[in-house]
């Protein structure tokens, strides 16, 4: 019964990370809807690459760790991190 429970908890953890990264992808352009027309361009099209990154990074791995794919993304993990902050850090 513990394991339904630690799943069932893990579950929300991922649910709550990956809703708090679009979150504050989405109040990132938000924030910069108010620059100069093409610096906002620009950042839409690094906001769009960071979720596209983000979002191919994660249905690979769940898709893995569901047995719905036999490609085991591991050793993608570090690269992705990798692109992923440098991706992120101009937000700053």
């Amino acid at each position: 019964m513990e394991t339904t429970s630690t799943a069932r908890v893990l579950r929300v953890l991922r649910l709550a990370l990956h809703v708090s990264f679009a979150g504050l992808l989405f109040l990132g352009v938000l924030r910069m809807a108010s620059d100069p027309p093409m610096k906002f361009v620009w950042s839409l099209c690094l906001a769009c690459l960071l979720a596209a990154v983000y979002l191919v990074g994660t249905v690979w791995e769940n898709r893995y760790a569901h047995g719905r794919s036999d490609r085991n993304p591991r050793f993608l993990a570090i690269p992705w991190l990798a692109v992923i902050s440098v991706l992120w850090a101009p937000w700053f």
